[in-house]
């Protein structure tokens, strides 16, 4: 080792190119590891985002389902309204049953590790989107919901109407869980922040990093 530097030290020329190589070669080590890491990170984001639009397709198509009582009732003037209400329950099950935020769930716990500094947003949310599933089940699968129907016309469609609102309370929420996913992966590239949804009544709420807050004009 000491010939090794006495045959360098009187060529600094030498010196000055290994240790440059040197340099160039930490830069490129740590330009590939950084590399490296942001392709994890978009590729994490991109397919809890893909997961997320599955999710709001189907929870879109149940809240419209659930609202579509409202249009059964215009048969009653052709004394249909029986079988349009019986079709529409049929109907409503199905999609109910086939919500899938479960999937989202099984992606989400497989990136546990990368969104840990997440999981209190993701606990609200999921507590939001329990109540939909919750009340679905209280309507149509823990009753009969066409006997509950007859019986009271009037408290039946205010549950739905309830129901409807949870479920367009958590699509919204899920537009907001995207901001936050975007905001979180991509803070370190520094891009501008999306600003958190801004709603015009008080007692509608904004899902963000902190929580389900208040956010009106």
């Amino acid at each position: 080792m000491s010939q090794l530097f006495s045959w360098i030290t009187p060529k600094p020329e030498l010196l000055i190119t290994i240790l440059g190589w040197l340099v160039t070669y930490w830069f490129v080590i740590r330009a590939q590891a950084k590399q490296h890491k942001n392709e994890i990170n978009h590729e994490i984001y991109k397919e809890l985002v893909q997961e997320l639009d599955k999710y709001a397709g189907q929870i879109s198509e149940f809240s419209s389902k659930v609202q579509a009582y409202k249009f059964t009732k215009s048969f009653k003037h052709v004394g249909t309204e029986k079988q349009a209400v019986k079709r529409w329950i049929d109907e409503t099950m199905q999609v109910g049953t086939n919500l899938q935020f479960y999937k989202f769930l099984q992606k989400w716990e497989s990136y546990e590790i990368f969104v840990q500094d997440l999981q209190k947003i993701m606990l609200v949310f999921k507590k939001e989107n329990d109540k939909v599933f919750e009340e679905f089940q209280n309507i149509f699968l823990l009753q009969d919901p066409e006997e509950a129907n007859n019986k009271d016309e009037n408290s039946f469609e205010a549950r739905l109407d309830a129901l409807w609102e949870l479920s367009v309370n958590v699509s919204c929420y899920l537009m907001d869980f995207k901001k936050v996913l975007q905001n979180y992966f991509y803070k370190q590239y520094g891009l501008k922040a999306l600003k958190p949804r801004v709603t015009e009544d008080s007692r509608f709420l904004v899902l963000t990093e902190k929580g389900l807050v208040e956010t009106t004009k």
